[in-house]
């Protein structure tokens, strides 16, 4: 007849094996699957009091929204924050409009340049041509950054973008980020480029808010 401890030692050793083919196999499988789409993302409209903005209607509190209204054949500076639900290091992240193919290189949006809306003193702005060893831009017109980041969980980032408007046109805009996994945000962002702006843009951080684009 078996004693406690000998079926003591067999539901540990049970327990044991679970925790092994967990780890082993079925925890590296379910983090590839959160690094396929490890962020949420948004653009973010200031608040006047602490920059101003050339394609919105700014007030005394800040926006967030998941589609930019802008005008045609302007140059803007956008900024963008995304979130991630998991802590991962990306050696590269890029980012762009449309898809990355050639069907729409001379009407869709171009990201030009990368800021950092956050920072007051040192660098402000790089470009391929200022930092050529960490930006470059390829050819469906996609911005890459090649310079390692920490992405800690649940922590919100910020990133800047000039970006050149061209044909009026609806665009996906996208972020994707190289690491163990190439992985893209969870949500769709859009830019929607109008000759004239009109459509008005629906906040999700406040209740029944729009803000109204800027024409200038």
């Amino acid at each position: 007849m078996e004693g406690p401890w000998t079926i003591f030692a067999a539901v540990a050793a049970a327990v044991g094996a679970v925790v092994v083919i967990y780890s082993t196999f079925i925890q590296p499988r379910l983090r590839r699957i959160d690094l396929k789409r490890p962020c949420i993302a948004w653009f973010e409209i200031a608040r006047s009091s602490q920059r101003l903005v050339s394609y919105a209607e700014q007030d005394d509190r800040e926006h967030g929204v998941y589609e930019l209204t802008l005008p045609a054949n302007a140059e803007l500076e956008i900024e963008i924050l995304y979130r991630s639900k998991t802590s991962f290091v990306a050696s590269e992240l890029y980012l762009g409009c449309g898809d990355q193919d050639y069907r729409d290189l001379d009407r869709k949006p171009e990201v030009k340049a990368i800021c950092y809306p956050l920072i007051e003193l040192g660098i402000t702005r790089e470009t391929p041509k200022t930092n050529p060893e960490v930006n470059a831009i390829d050819r469906h017109k996609f911005y890459h950054i090649r310079r390692q980041k920490n992405i800690t969980a649940n922590e919100t980032y910020s990133l800047g973008c000039e970006i050149h408007t061209r044909e009026p046109g609806r665009y996906e805009f996208q972020m994707f980020f190289v690491g163990d996994e190439v992985g893209s945000i969870q949500n769709k962002l859009f830019i929607q480029v109008q000759r004239r702006p009109f459509t008005k843009m629906r906040c999700i951080d406040h209740a029944t808010c729009f803000i109204n684009p800027s024409v200038k």
